[in-house]
């Protein structure tokens, strides 16, 4: 649509700066990893989470978790795992002078593209959930808190590890809220 010329230029521009900025990716899923990596640990309570899909769906009940839930955990170690498949995959394509086999070379582009393409289409489902699907969520990264009732519902043992012990108002999931208009630092932020 654009002619040889114009798309030629647009491809190399693109090639180009998908190369340099993949070092840069690397370091930032580095730091991701090292980071979060301690508060997603899968726990017994992530088990119960995925048992009752999230608190999803018609007549659901709540699903406990703690400063991260199933899902959000299952997410971190697909970026953990596919993500340093990818990166690692994508330094052999950027380095073809290293003297890998053609074989290598291969292997490496299938690795990159279908690990690549996975990541993004289960973005857009984390970007949906973590945006429109979850009421409350897209708010609280927008202002940097959550209410004290979002995070008892949504995130209940991390909730009472922020107010307090168990048995005081507010650390459990059917008691009212510690305070009203408490707000909380969201799971993904403390």
């Amino acid at each position: 649509m654009v002619g040889h010329a114009a798309f030629s230029t647009y491809a190399e521009l693109a090639m180009r700066t998908h190369n340099l900025a993949g070092p840069a990716f690397a370091f930032g899923l580095a730091a991701m990893i090292a980071l979060w990596a301690r508060d997603n640990i899968p726990r017994a309570i992530d088990l119960e989470w995925f048992r009752r899909a999230g608190g999803m769906g018609k007549g659901a009940r709540h699903a406990p978790a703690g400063r991260m839930n199933g899902g959000e955990k299952a997410w971190f170690w697909f970026i953990a795992t596919a993500g340093v498949a990818v990166v690692a995959s994508g330094l052999v394509l950027d380095f073809p002078n290293l003297q890998q086999r053609r074989e290598v070379m291969a292997v490496a582009n299938l690795v990159h593209g279908l690990g690549a393409l996975a990541w993004t289409a289960l973005a857009l489902g984390h970007i949906y959930i973590g945006t429109l699907g979850t009421e409350g969520a897209l708010e609280g990264m927008l202002r940097g808190d959550v209410s004290a009732t979002w995070a008892r519902q949504h995130h209940d043992h991390w909730y009472a590890g922020k107010v307090g012990t168990a048995g005081r108002a507010g650390t459990r999931p059917d008691d009212p809220p510690a305070a009203s208009g408490t707000r909380l630092t969201p799971p993904g932020d403390a």
